[in-house]
């Protein structure tokens, strides 16, 4: 991945059975940007988004052209930010936690 070169060109969702196209994501252009270096072997690190892309729906016959312009990499998160954004909070009210990962019928 290097440049506006998207590494992914294209998604596509089809139909098992007849195998047509339900729906497409074409990448046609994208940003690579030096996000910093690996501590351990200190090699440059780069992230790549998509600056142009294409959606498409089969049924009904719909299509979006998104450009992305003044796209920003996140800053680097304090512990603090982190601990407040990334953990579940509390429960309340008796709750229990639900994991969306299994499939349970109750």
């Amino acid at each position: 991945m290097t440049g506006n070169r998207p590494q992914v060109k294209k998604h596509v969702i089809r139909d098992a059975k007849t195998n047509k196209v339900i729906a497409s994501a074409e990448i046609k252009a994208a940003q690579t940007v030096q996000v910093g270096t690996d501590p351990t072997t200190n090699y440059p690190l780069a992230i790549q988004y998509p600056t142009h892309v294409v959606l498409k729906w089969a049924e009904p016959k719909f299509e979006m052209d998104l450009t992305l312009r003044q796209a920003q990499v996140n800053p680097q998160l304090t512990d603090e930010q982190a601990r407040r954004l990334f953990t579940r909070p509390d429960r309340t009210y008796n709750q229990s936690p639900v994991d969306l990962a299994k499939y349970e019928i109750k």
